[in-house]
């Protein structure tokens, strides 16, 4: 308990810097969004491989992990006010970016952090990791049913295979790394 309220001490003043900005384009902002979550989680990946144990090292992780779940809730928001549907060139400029960034790199985080599992077990970690495990599934999948809801009928079939195909390596990642640490 101790842990999982260090945790939510360690994050809560990131919601704050989450505040949107005045803007329409939120197709832009999504994807300034994915970038923002993939930069986290490639630096969230360096300092888990990095990572030998004990509690107080992994600050830094868990820090970058609570600025990855702003950046992953603030594309949920930003992509709840999209367009009701989305032009081919924006569902293709944000496709192209996911599979070309967190399709790639959030798998990856994830199997480091669990390839480290029994380190964070012993220093106590397992419930903020579970926590923030979980919280990054759910957020994702608002962030992605938000975009896939706004998918066009006319959309090439091969997009939307590619997009979803993305969207569910990085579900099947996280998933595994919640059921590593329940």
């Amino acid at each position: 308990m101790v842990a999982i309220t260090a945790v939510l001490l360690l994050i809560t003043p990131l919601f704050a810097t989450a505040a949107p900005t005045i803007s329409q384009n939120y197709v832009e902002r999504c994807y300034n969004d994915i970038t923002n979550i993939d930069n986290n989680v490639r630096k969230l990946t360096k300092e888990v491989q990095a990572y030998r144990g004990g509690v107080l090292s992994a600050a830094p992780q868990i820090l970058l992990a609570g600025k990855a779940i702003v950046a992953t809730a603030s594309g949920g928001h930003d992509s709840s006010l999209l367009p009701q549907t989305l032009s081919l060139d924006d569902l293709s400029h944000l496709a192209d970016h996911v599979n070309k960034t967190l399709a790639v790199d959030n798998p990856i985080a994830v199997e480091t952090v669990v390839a480290k599992k029994n380190l964070y077990f012993q220093a106590g970690l397992r419930g903020p990791l579970y926590f923030i495990l979980k919280e990054l599934l759910k957020l994702h999948l608002r962030f992605s049913y938000n975009v896939l809801d706004r998918v066009p009928s006319d959309a090439p079939k091969d997009l939307v295979r590619i997009a979803m195909a993305d969207i569910d390596a990085i579900t099947v990642a996280l998933q595994k790394g919640v059921a590593a640490f329940q």
